[in-house]
């Protein structure tokens, strides 16, 4: 394994897995919230609900990562996955 793959386990072990639930679940709470905001009511999709949940969680998973990286504390690090989530679909677009 490489080194960082180490750290990383090693992280996630030392968090319950509990607060990486509670993570998850306010990056996919950032997606809906991001999704309402993008579209209108008779815009709406589950698809495009989906696919904004699904971008949203894996920007929140790299914020949740950074932050326990840079050892936030559990508040700083929940702050950071809802910014990470809210704005992530923005970073992906094409511009």
């Amino acid at each position: 394994m490489t080194s960082f793959l180490r750290i990383f386990l090693f992280k996630l072990q030392h968090h319950s897995l509990m607060m990486w639930g509670v993570l998850f679940f306010f990056a996919a709470w950032g997606g809906v919230v991001r999704y309402l905001t993008d579209n209108s009511i008779e815009k709406w999709s589950w698809t495009g609900l989906l696919s904004q949940m699904t971008i949203s969680c894996f920007t929140g998973l790299l914020g949740g990562i950074y932050g326990y990286e840079r050892d936030f504390s559990n508040a700083m690090t929940l702050i950071c996955v809802c910014v990470c989530s809210t704005f992530g679909c923005s970073l992906f677009k094409a511009r």
